[in-house]
């Protein structure tokens, strides 16, 4: 049964002209919201409450403000609404007071977030022109970061909700993208992959494209580095820098040190029971393919007497006080805050075959360089540059080669090239070496 009340006309503000309308002569028009959620809660509030806020009109009733009461009045059955009327509103300047009521909705999908801002961003230009480079507040027309500031976001975040809201125009993958954070990853790997293929044909085509990037390139192999070991003759290898899968479970240590957040790691770790076999593996395949060689292997602490034991089974020469990697304060972590101190460093063993020679003596055991931001990595696991850049100028000479088989980021083969070393390694995700290529193109594609 249709409530069939209608208002009566019992004040009217004399500041504004407020107007009793048909309600079947209002027109809704091309409006950018067109479904509503929850007409029925709201219907039932105006049932009991009454009207708390008019519509808003044009002199040609075309509807300024109000989508969802008016979708909730039809359903109580009104015939007359009591309306604000605001005249000489062109249809430009319509859109935009209309784009201004919407965004302030909190039940927007991300995809009507990012679709509004974008057309906010294009009205507004439209209407009062865009705002050269340079020019103060008092310059003609309107910025981006003016239009971010009225919107209460930064400029950075009206940018990429405006990528994305182009993006999905094109690529309707995006659009079906559960969050806006699923949708960002999305693009970036779409991107990442349309970079590749654009240097990797530059790179086939252009004589003069950056050595150095096609060095980097064909130097991070996918694949697997125990059947690579396995099948690689003896070389002159002066380092080898192993960081292994620490066989500690490690994708559910992060999920716990980031209080339960889905975050993705896709890090390939290796089974308790399986662990030590492994590193075996690699421990006697390096031992085989060097003469005189340092090796740096990185471990989680609960592992060193195993790991040290194995090691020296093989044949390596280890120093029994590993060596640390102190990632600052600001980068511990615990999985239980009531017991346990924030972890801050990782340990690595120093180890040789045969008779290699420090090139900083005297040096102390103790590297410190900070933890990369989560929002920089290309790898869960990643190392800086900085720190291989030092451990490298440590152990090695320019034109050494170096080895590193598990190779993560790629940083270590960025940092060779960087300062006239050569490393080569092996990864079994071919995601990350396209992240890789474009981190390669930066540092040395021109």
């Amino acid at each position: 049964m249709t409530d069939t009340t209608e208002p009566t006309m019992d004040f009217v503000d004399p500041r504004v002209r407020v107007e009793l309308i048909e309600v079947d002569s209002i027109d809704i028009g091309d409006r950018y919201r067109q479904q509503y959620d929850n007409i029925e809660e709201l219907a039932a509030s105006i049932r009991k409450h009454g009207l708390m806020h008019y519509l808003v009109i044009d002199e040609n009733n075309r509807l300024i403000a109000g989508g969802r009461r008016l979708q909730a009045i039809k359903s109580l059955g009104w015939k007359k609404v009591q309306c604000v009327r605001k005249n000489y509103i062109d249809d430009l300047k319509l859109r935009e007071m209309e784009l201004d009521e919407n965004i302030q909705r909190e039940d927007m999908t991300w995809q009507e977030e990012v679709a509004l801002k974008d057309e906010i961003v294009r009205v507004k230009i439209e209407l009062y022109g865009a705002k050269k480079p340079g020019q103060g507040q008092d310059g003609k027309g309107i910025s981006q970061r003016e239009i971010a500031e009225m919107l209460g976001e930064s400029p950075a975040n009206l940018s990429i909700d405006r990528t994305l809201a182009q993006a999905m125009k094109a690529i309707p993958e995006i659009a079906n993208c559960k969050t806006k954070d699923d949708a960002r990853k999305k693009l970036k790997q779409i991107q990442e992959k349309a970079i590749v293929a654009e240097l990797t044909e530059r790179a086939r085509q252009d004589n003069d494209f950056s050595d150095k990037f096609q060095i980097a390139d064909v130097s991070f192999i996918v694949g697997d580095a125990i059947e690579s070991l396995r099948n690689h003759p003896r070389s002159n290898f002066g380092l080898i820098n192993v960081d292994t899968p620490y066989g500690i479970d490690l994708n559910r240590i992060k999920k716990l040190q980031a209080g339960e957040q889905s975050i993705e790691h896709n890090y390939i770790e290796w089974a308790s029971e399986e662990f030590l076999d492994k590193c075996k593996a690699v421990m006697r395949e390096c031992y085989r393919i060097v003469d005189d060689c340092f090796m740096t292997w990185w471990f989680a602490i609960q592992h060193y007497d195993a790991l040290y034991k194995a090691l020296v089974e093989c044949g390596w020469d280890v120093d029994p006080i590993p060596a640390i990697w102190y990632a600052g304060e600001g980068s511990a972590q615990t999985n239980n805050v009531e017991f346990y101190l924030g972890r801050c460093y990782e340990p690595f063993f120093i180890c040789k075959k045969g008779n290699p020679v420090l090139q900083k003596r005297g040096r102390t055991n103790m590297f410190q360089f900070n933890k990369l931001s989560s929002d920089k990595k290309i790898h869960p696991t990643e190392k800086p540059i900085e720190l291989m850049l030092d451990i490298y100028k440590t152990f090695t000479t320019p034109g050494t080669n170096i080895l590193s088989p598990f190779l993560g980021s790629g940083n270590d083969i960025l940092a060779a090239l960087m300062i006239d070393r050569t490393c080569k390694g092996y990864d079994l995700n071919d995601e990350v070496k396209k992240r890789y290529l474009v981190r390669a193109h930066e540092l040395f594609g021109g």
